[in-house]
C-alpha cells in the first residue's frame, strides 16, 4: 500500500428551511459536482429541484 493523505472536510448546516440554501452552498465548489446518494431520498425529498440527476 502507497501512503496517502485524505482530508475530507464537511460543513454540517441545522436549522429550519435550511436545505432552501442547498444551490448557494454548492456553488462555492464550482460548477459541477457530484453528489452521491441512495435509495432515492434526494428524490423524494424534492431537494434537488431544478437539477440535473444523472
Amino acid at each position: 500500500m502507497q501512503n496517502f493523505r485524505f482530508i475530507c472536510p464537511t460543513d454540517f448546516i441545522f436549522g429550519k428551511d435550511t436545505e432552501n440554501s442547498v444551490g448557494e452552498e454548492i456553488k462555492k465548489y464550482g460548477k459541477r459536482i457530484l453528489l452521491h446518494y441512495g435509495g432515492g431520498h434526494i428524490k423524494k425529498m424534492a431537494c434537488m429541484t431544478g437539477s440535473s440527476v444523472l
